[in-house]
């Protein structure tokens, strides 16, 4: 079975990487989901440019709703954070998809 891993980072604060793994057969009906909840004119989804908490939560809920697995990988220190972390996810992720 094919499977689709996605991350994103956020360097606001701690640095911290979002990944998650779908199924291949699931990758459509998971962008559906997310297309929903597009407002206005607005292309694409950004946390950066939310600034409602309950709209937070909203996307955060469908994210979670749509996915297999969902991790978020913190460092705290802002030396070598993206390298650190990518240490921790990489691994961690192929296990997920070894496994599925």
């Amino acid at each position: 079975m094919a499977l689709h891993a996605y991350a994103d980072e956020s360097k606001k604060g701690d640095y911290i990487v979002a990944a998650t793994v779908i199924a291949g057969g699931e990758v459509t009906a998971a962008r559906q989901a997310l297309r929903e909840l597009l407002v206005g004119k607005q292309q694409r989804i950004h946390f950066k440019a939310e600034t409602r908490p309950t709209r937070k939560a909203q996307i955060l809920e469908t994210v979670l709703e749509v996915t297999e697995d969902c991790r978020l990988y913190i460092c705290r220190s802002r030396h070598s954070a993206r390298e650190n972390c990518l240490h921790a996810m990489v691994p961690d992720r192929l296990t997920v998809i070894e496994a599925g």
